[in-house]
């Protein structure tokens, strides 16, 4: 039990009288601000404001690190301003894949949602070989079409150009699917680039 001093005569009580048996005065019982005391209280908001200042300092930190944009980043946001002008309002469903080989090809492959709904989008060397769905379009056509008037033979040679091509981008997507259920986080020349990052530069929706 914890003794103070009667503030009207000066007696000492017990801290949980209500009233001074000396002198009958009420005891005025002190805030728990006093109880603590200034000086704790000063402690601890100066804890308070270093985890605040901490917390928005991370914050900043992490919007600067997302702000900056390496080469494999550039090289893939141009492609995505590419994949913008070829097929209008797109939002992006997931993180980007980024491939550069070693004989000089690189790659980029963007999972986006459309007006005409969801696709994926292959590029070479930064130029548009098209989607999913363009690639259905030609997949089964063959010189038997040529003979049979339905394309030229310069129609013909470019499809067999984008097949490859395709083909090239889709052993790619095939090659990081197989790293990602071994476990792999990629490497420098091939990894995923944040959608988020992309997403925030180009003003487009990106996955949460």
């Amino acid at each position: 039990m914890a003794m103070i001093t009667c503030e009207n005569c000066g007696a000492e009580i017990s801290d949980k009288a209500l009233k001074c048996p000396k002198c009958g005065v009420k005891i005025k019982k002190k805030s728990a601000i006093s109880k603590i005391g200034k000086k704790n209280w000063i402690v601890i908001g100066c804890i308070f404001g270093v985890v605040i200042a901490g917390i928005l300092g991370i914050k900043i930190f992490q919007d600067v690190n997302e702000a900056k944009l390496d080469s494999a980043d550039e090289y893939v946001l141009r492609c995505a301003e590419i994949l913008m002008q070829e097929e209008g309002n797109i939002s992006l469903e997931n993180d980007i894949l980024y491939s550069a080989k070693d004989d000089g090809n690189t790659y980029v492959i963007i999972e986006f949602r459309s007006g005409s709904g969801r696709d994926v989008a292959y590029f070479e060397n930064q130029k548009y070989l098209g989607t999913d769905t363009d690639y259905a379009r030609i997949e089964n056509r063959g010189y038997d079409d040529v003979k049979a008037g339905r394309i030229t033979q310069s129609e013909y040679e470019e499809i067999l150009e984008k097949k490859v091509a395709f083909g090239s981008a889709k052993v790619e997507l095939a090659g990081w699917n197989l790293m990602a259920k071994m476990g792999s986080s990629g490497s420098e020349n091939m990894h995923l680039v944040s959608a988020k990052k992309i997403g925030k530069k180009l003003g487009i929706s990106y996955p949460k």
